[in-house]
């Protein structure tokens, strides 16, 4: 209740202060766009709970939807209807529960956050709190998501690749007069792609499915088992993790990734029944790993199976099994063991010679900062205003003024450079040169205001004042 009622204030106030000073932020001093869940964000949130909650079974929509569910079946009006149920088909209940108060208030269309917080109110409380407690834990994971892409303007955001290097050298775009303090322009250089032999890296600490099938037992139980599967294919079955190649051609040619499984089997853990979407966490050769899941049934719809990591971790380790085992005959042949590879990455290359070729082509084509053969770009760049920036917080906002939306938004972003750790904390501003060149021109006239302002400092250091002698007897005689 206390925070539907924030979120309605805050959009009052928002709204007040746009219409007096055309500034949401206007009214009362401070940004309460925090509070306010009618957003973007909200109705992208509130989306997925009706498509998670109108699914039969119903899927759970965020990843704190368990906690939620156990606090609803815990209440003692519902635990004394679900007492013979074991504790997953509670869950169910409480998201057939939550699905059905749904269907009783009307909303079974569009999602519209303001319909949703006004209906639900006609709920019991017990209904009532499920439903929105899904969906701000909804809100919280799109949030989370959209900070991770950048897509977020809140606080600090931290930016993510596989290298961050600097690019050329710092400029001073600015110096305050009144204490001479520099602003420069820094350029980040950003490359977010992954080789091959990282990738491969990378699969091998992590380790494949644990419910996946390979090795030599699971070999020997699957082998009458392929036609019973081909004929009892499941669509929504979970995607195996491995390394995937689009179906059709894109600007020409065919798309490499590598997906995981987000969800396995693990100490008991019913991934199924956690994660019914089977979603996949997906890494492409020019791009890095994507803050995006992919559901399995998409996958399977987009892409083929090369290779699953469970097959390339036991082709690895039978390897390294016939390498041990077969010294006496590596005596007699030294000729053809000194040209075989020994170390891990070199035996995948050897041993899936398709797979690395795509991966390499892709990962050196998209080595620019344009799209090129239907790969986007493994390079990008960033500036960031660093240093003394609060005086030319307005030179910022009109040198972007007439620039595109996406370029308009000043953020405060975070980079740690690879190798050295270092850390750089400023304002994004885009680095074309019209950009630049607007805000050098904006500046000129800030530095002019600003100036002369070491002679006429903008304090005056006073002597303190006498003491009222009758005001000081007054406070300390006892009455």
């Amino acid at each position: 209740g206390e925070r539907r009622f924030a979120a309605a204030v805050s959009k009052r106030m928002a709204s007040l202060g746009a219409l007096t000073k055309g500034d949401r932020r206007a009214a009362t001093g401070a940004d309460l766009s925090d509070f306010d869940i009618d957003s973007i964000f909200g109705r992208r949130s509130l989306n997925r709970v009706y498509i998670s909650l109108r699914e039969r079974p119903p899927n759970p929509p965020s990843r704190n939807t368990n906690a939620i569910l156990d606090a609803f079946v815990a209440h003692p009006d519902i635990a004394s209807q679900l007492r013979d149920l074991d504790e997953e088909d509670k869950r169910v209940q409480a998201l057939l529960a939550a699905s059905e108060a749904l269907e009783d208030v009307g909303l079974t269309g569009e999602a519209v956050v303001k319909a949703f917080l006004n209906r639900i109110a006609g709920l019991e409380v017990t209904r009532q709190n499920l439903l929105f407690s899904l969906f701000m834990s909804t809100l919280d994971d799109v949030i989370a998501d959209a900070k991770a892409t950048g897509e977020f303007e809140g606080s600090v955001e931290d930016v993510k690749a596989t290298s961050i290097a600097l690019k050329g050298t710092p400029e001073v775009i600015a110096t305050d007069s009144s204490c001479g303090a520099e602003t420069t322009l820094t350029t980040i250089e950003l490359d977010r792609g992954i080789s091959f032999d990282d990738m491969i890296q990378t699969i091998i600490e992590e380790g494949g499915d644990r419910d996946a099938p390979g090795g030599e037992d699971d070999d020997q139980e699957n082998e009458g088992k392929d036609t019973e599967e081909e004929e009892h294919y499941d669509p929504y079955a979970p995607a195996e993790s491995g390394f995937y190649i689009s179906r059709r051609k894109i600007a020409g040619r065919h798309l490499i990734m590598f997906a995981k499984r987000k969800v396995v089997d693990d100490s008991g853990i019913d991934s199924d029944f956690i994660d019914p979407m089977g979603l996949m966490i997906v890494s492409r050769p020019n791009t890095g790993k994507n803050p995006c899941e992919m559901a399995s049934r998409d996958l399977r719809y987009k892409y083929n199976l090369l290779v699953s990591s469970s097959d390339l971790l036991h082709q690895l380790h039978t390897i390294g099994t016939d390498d041990e085992s077969s010294d006496a005959e590596d005596e007699k042949n030294d000729k053809e063991s000194t040209q075989q590879p020994s170390d891990p990455l070199s035996k995948i290359r050897a041993a899936y010679p398709k797979v690395a070729k795509l991966w390499d082509e892709a990962y050196e084509s998209s080595n620019a900062t344009d799209h090129r053969q239907g790969l986007a770009p493994r390079i990008s760049h960033i500036g960031l205003i660093t240093g003394a920036v609060l005086h030319i917080l307005p030179a910022l906002e009109k040198a972007v003024l007439f620039l595109r939306h996406t370029h308009r938004s000043l953020r405060v972003m975070r980079v740690e450079l690879t190798g050295s750790g270092q850390r750089i904390v400023g304002i994004k501003f885009p680095i074309d040169e019209e950009a630049v060149a607007r805000l050098m021109t904006v500046m000129k006239d800030v530095s002019s205001a600003r100036q002369g302002s070491l002679d006429s400092p903008s304090y005056v250091d006073q002597a303190f004042s006498p003491i009222d002698k009758k005001a000081t007897t007054w406070a300390t005689t006892e009455r």
